[in-house]
């Protein structure tokens, strides 16, 4: 799922994004946050660059656990890449 807010003023670039990843089944969450960290400063050729200009892109996700009934949801913010934000594993520059 994506979200996004879009300056007013010309160039109207998007200044955040909120982009949230969406797992269903029997998943372990420390698994799900690690493939979007992985994903967020790594893999995405889209999030390096649109982080490399004004945009913050909030990288989310939400677990549907099917285990129980109802499911578990779980939900959290796993890192913000954009300016003044540089895009690390792990804490390291």
């Amino acid at each position: 799922e994506v979200t996004a807010n879009q300056r007013a003023e010309y160039p109207q670039v998007f200044d955040r994004i909120d982009l949230i990843h969406v797992v269903t089944g029997i998943v372990d969450v420390a698994q799900v946050r690690r493939c979007i960290e992985l994903s967020a400063v790594k893999y995405c050729p889209v999030s390096a660059m649109l982080s490399a200009g004004p945009t913050a892109i909030h990288h989310r996700y939400r677990v549907i656990d099917v285990r129980t009934e109802p499911p578990v949801v779980a939900e959290g913010e796993v890192m913000v890449t954009g300016p003044g934000r540089p895009a690390t594993l792990d804490g390291a520059a």
